[in-house]
This record gives C-alpha cells, sequence and structure tokens, in this order.
C-alpha cells in the first residue's frame, strides 16, 4: 500500500512544486473531472465534524485516460467563518495495486 502523511508544511510543498512552470507532471498539465457522492456524516465531537464519501476522479494526461475510485474521509473543524478541512484520508479501490505516477492531487 502507498501511504501519504502530509502536514501542511509538506502539502504546501507538494502544491508549489505541482504549480510550477516547469514540473514534469504538468507538462502537459492533466485535465481532470471529480464526481464525489454519498456524502454522510459519521459523528461529531469537540468542534470537529467525521464526513465520509465516495469519489470518483477521471484524468487525461498524454493521450491517456485513467480513472480512480476511492472512499474519503474528511475531519471539519468549525471556525468562525465556518467548516475548514483539518484532515483527509483517501482509501483508494486499487491501493494494492502497482500505481504508477500519481500526477493529480486528489
Amino acid at each position: 500500500m502507498s501511504i501519504v502523511y502530509d502536514d501542511r508544511a509538506l502539502l504546501e510543498v507538494r502544491v508549489r512544486q505541482f504549480q510550477h512552470p516547469r514540473a514534469h507532471a504538468r507538462v502537459p498539465a492533466p485535465r481532470t473531472v471529480h464526481q464525489v457522492g454519498n456524502v454522510r456524516v459519521l459523528g461529531a465531537n469537540d468542534g470537529h465534524l467525521r464526513v465520509a464519501s465516495t469519489l470518483v476522479l477521471v484524468e487525461y494526461r498524454q493521450e491517456r485516460q485513467r480513472i480512480w475510485g476511492a472512499l474519503v474521509e474528511h475531519r471539519l473543524r468549525r471556525t468562525a467563518v465556518g467548516l475548514r478541512v483539518a484532515a483527509k484520508r483517501i482509501d483508494l479501490v486499487s491501493s494494492e495495486a502497482e500505481l504508477e505516477g500519481i500526477v493529480c492531487l486528489f
């Protein structure tokens, strides 16, 4: 299985690298469509909500289309301006398979 655990600082670095104009993962830039469904609240406590959903992501890049399916769990924090994502977990349906070069950020 592949596990990526990025804290805020690592996620910011990953996004900056992805947005760099010469990043090889962006040439050509992937086109994606995200479909989120089956959203449900799993629980609430201490100002946090646990929310689960399903995700289908279609990526088209270099004349190749790939489809990713996943179960997603968010931990949302209540703030004065609304809900904010405190944590996000993505379990790919194909997590036991060899995953070649994931370019998109889920």
